[in-house]
């Protein structure tokens, strides 16, 4: 399994291409994951709770001071083990749902139609320019 313990993604393209050649991904419940891993198509965990990480703008400067990130602690910690453990332990399910999200991929994510929607938003954005 393809396993992302990210506090912040803004595509998560490991995570995509993973699925892409249907392997079953673990990622949590956090940032841009819920968007593109939908429910039944991978494996969730939940934070334990949000808090600033001092620092966190020399990763990226738009991260600056102040922002909260999900924290994972201990119940997270159990959950992501919990779940690594049961596609171990029940390998046919977890290729059931990697290819449920090889499939998602490969029809929703497209390079066409993702160009699609890039395109319909640079012209909303132009549109209201104008307005």
């Amino acid at each position: 399994a393809h396993v992302s313990t990210s506090r912040g993604e803004g595509w998560g393209l490991p995570t995509t291409e993973c699925g892409a050649i249907g392997l079953p991904v673990i990622v949590p419940w956090v940032s841009s994951y819920p968007e593109i891993v939908p429910k039944g198509c991978g494996y969730f965990f939940e934070k334990d709770t949000r808090r600033i990480f001092p620092g966190s703008e020399k990763v990226s400067p738009w991260f600056g001071d102040g922002i909260e990130f999900p924290d994972y602690g201990k119940s997270s910690r159990r959950q992501l083990a919990r779940l690594m453990l049961g596609v171990r332990k029940n390998h046919a399910e977890a290729r059931n749902v990697g290819q449920r999200y090889r499939d998602y991929v490969a029809s929703m994510l497209t390079w066409d139609k993702t160009a699609k929607k890039i395109a319909d938003r640079l012209k909303e954005i132009c549109a209201n320019l104008d307005a």
